[in-house]
């Protein structure tokens, strides 16, 4: 694997996506690390700890709601806007032939996306502002202040939105799923010191921390098996004759993912 990488390193090309994948991955981190103003972090720590799904989120996000930072929303307006695009264009006869119109028409559907994802933006916006509201993290703040919050938030969900497509155009592709990855990664070493904390207060024991670290194994090679399952399509070649020559019949096959199959039907 480190042979690989090394030798990966020296074509130029995969060594240009190297650099901008980690370059513009590392802008995405740093955005994380900057708080919105007027909130008092110290009531979302509390929320996110006591709540499961709360907690879930922050993980997904990196930590960014804990800190309520610019990104506290991540991009998960995006993600919700692709959903609802993709069940639409079942729907809606003319977004389906937007969708076989090929390149040009799936940019189009790709502008669509943004424009929703900055609306789905604003309204997860108001509803962790008011959330967190309700919780005192945001007293005494006057309207235009509570406007700025608001903006920042769908602001900071656009550019790490705008991220993602730069990591896909001139990195490695898939950028709002590497964007995702680092942030449970970011994760994880927090994840693991609180178990560890909880395991010396006797909340838990050793031996619930080794099956909850199993079932998280176990869960990553499933995932990595379906991920890189195949269906080999088999393909024969008859023999043909060139000439004085005879060409033997070849057999070979087509690699076809379960992903591809679930696209194709």
């Amino acid at each position: 694997m480190l042979s690989t990488l090394r030798n990966a390193w020296k074509v130029p090309e995969l060594k240009k996506k190297f650099l901008w994948t980690i370059f513009l991955v590392a802008i995405f981190r740093m955005g994380i690390h900057i708080p919105v103003p007027g909130i008092d972090t110290s009531y979302l720590n509390e929320m996110t700890n006591s709540s499961g799904l709360l907690g879930f989120y922050n993980l997904i996000s990196g930590g960014a709601l804990s800190k309520f930072s610019i990104f506290a929303l991540s991009v998960s307006p995006y993600i919700n806007a692709s959903i609802i695009i993709q069940l639409l264009t079942i729907a809606i006869p003319s977004l389906e032939q937007l969708s076989k119109e090929g390149e040009e028409g799936r940019k189009k559907i790709q502008s669509i996306t943004r424009y929703l994802s900055i609306a789905i933006g604003f309204v997860l916006a108001i509803g962790i502002f008011s959330m967190i509201a309700s919780q005192g993290a945001a007293t005494g703040l006057s309207t235009a202040q509570k406007a700025v919050v608001l903006i920042s938030l769908v602001v900071g969900s656009t550019f790490c939105m705008w991220l993602g497509d730069q990591i896909t155009a001139k990195g490695f592709g898939n950028g709002v799923s590497i964007l995702i990855f680092v942030n449970i990664v970011s994760q994880l070493p927090v994840t693991l010191m609180s178990l560890f904390t909880l395991e010396k207060a006797k909340e838990i024991t050793i031996i619930e921390i080794a099956l909850f670290l199993i079932g998280a194994l176990a869960l990553l090679v499933v995932t990595i098996f379906f991920s890189l399952a195949e269906r080999r399509v088999p393909i024969q070649y008859a023999g043909k004759a060139v000439g004085t020559k005879v060409m033997r019949g070849q057999s070979t096959h087509i690699p076809l993912s379960l992903i591809d199959q679930q696209l194709l039907q």
